[in-house]
């Protein structure tokens, strides 16, 4: 009886402490959800309405102030106009023969990409 008594209790605790862990604060733990798809033709080509939303679903997860892979952190806008400004970021991401493709995996989508390109060659804005 004591065995069954402690193993109740066990459960109504370790329940107790699992739905302590709750967290509802959809924006702490998603910070992206409120950014836009760039594929439409009226999201304009800029950091703050298109390329701020690629990096942030497809590459801060790794290059971030945390992390730093390959020494490179994609966190604001200077960072990545000073990435942009070279063909690193642009031959990764269109995963050009000798490159290392970004993001690892799938890639991005054509249109991301295209997005990318149009917003480096109208000179990066923000």
């Amino acid at each position: 009886m004591k065995r069954i008594f402690k193993i109740v209790a066990a459960l109504v605790l370790g329940g107790t402490f699992l739905s302590a862990c709750y967290y509802d604060h959809w924006e702490a733990i998603h910070p992206t959800s409120g950014l836009v798809d760039v594929c439409p033709d009226s999201v304009s080509a800029t950091y703050a309405a298109a390329i701020r939303f690629v990096t942030a679903q497809n590459c801060v997860s790794c290059h971030n102030s945390s992390r730093q892979d390959g020494n490179i952190v994609l966190e604001t806008y200077d960072q990545v106009k000073s990435l942009a400004a070279t063909t690193k970021f642009l031959n990764s991401i269109q995963r050009v023969d000798g490159s290392k493709p970004m993001p690892p995996g799938v890639g991005l989508k054509a249109c991301e990409i295209t997005k990318i390109q149009t917003w480096i060659t109208n000179g990066m804005p923000n």
